[in-house]
């Protein structure tokens, strides 16, 4: 069924004008197994081949000065990614499966604190392009694709930034993974990928219409759409790189 859910539904074209809204495809990772790193996808064509296959995992980092799969590393370096979160604070529940979340903790708990997150970045850090997405396990993630961002803050500035915003959201009792916060060469689940831990799908979500669980199979092709068709809206009307 993988193989099948990317050769026919994954968003092909959608995801590679988000991952490509700064730099190049060619430099940015992609690993399709999370202890094989620094694979490179050159075009949007290759991407679509590679994914053809079914790969077990697909992992985005960074973007890097030239393609990162060269064999000497040290004339590649990361010059800028999206800033990542990822809810880190699951909650304690007899309902949810294993490293599945379900659809009361997913309403009560896990969209509320991401909501709280992206409230206090658009509102005391301006950040306005953002994806906001459930992981298809336990948790949710957020994309922050702004310039001022993917390229102005290397891992000591959102160090400090972290720091800042949970010195903001202290009364809240939110923890968010850190090193998918400070390190930009850090691996996140891409887009519309399958989680293989549940066999559910990463999908973009609503967080006011939370009531309705985000948790899509992969052959839930009405599902898939209207979760593409958000994703959509909120990418930038400005083509992809």
């Amino acid at each position: 069924m993988t193989s099948e859910y990317y050769q026919t539904f994954f968003p092909v074209d959608t995801v590679y004008r988000f991952l490509t809204q700064h730099e190049p495809l060619s430099k940015r990772e992609i690993a399709f197994k999370t202890d094989y790193r620094y694979n490179v996808a050159m075009n949007k064509t290759n991407f679509g081949l590679i994914l053809a296959h079914g790969p077990n995992e697909v992992q985005v980092g960074g973007v890097y000065n030239k393609p990162p799969f060269v064999e000497n590393k040290s004339s590649v370096w990361c010059v800028g990614s999206e800033l990542r979160i990822d809810i880190d604070d699951y909650p304690e529940c007899k309902s949810c499966e294993y490293k599945l979340i379900c659809a009361r903790c997913w309403a009560y708990e896990m969209a509320p604190r991401m909501k709280k997150v992206l409230a206090e970045l658009a509102c005391y850090y301006e950040c306005q392009n953002m994806q906001v997405l459930y992981s298809g396990g336990r948790s949710a993630h957020a994309w922050i694709s702004d310039e001022s961002v993917f390229y102005g803050a290397d891992d000591s500035v959102r160090k400090y930034f972290l720091t800042q915003l949970m010195s903001r959201l202290k009364n809240n009792n939110i923890k968010l993974d850190e090193a998918v916060f400070t390190q930009q060469a850090h691996l996140t689940r891409c887009p519309f990928s399958i989680n293989p831990r549940g066999n559910r799908v990463c999908v973009a979500v609503n967080l006011d219409s939370a009531g309705s669980p985000p948790f899509v199979l992969p052959k839930q092709e009405n599902e898939l759409k209207q979760s593409v068709w958000l994703f959509e809206q909120r990418l930038p009307k400005n083509g992809a790189v």
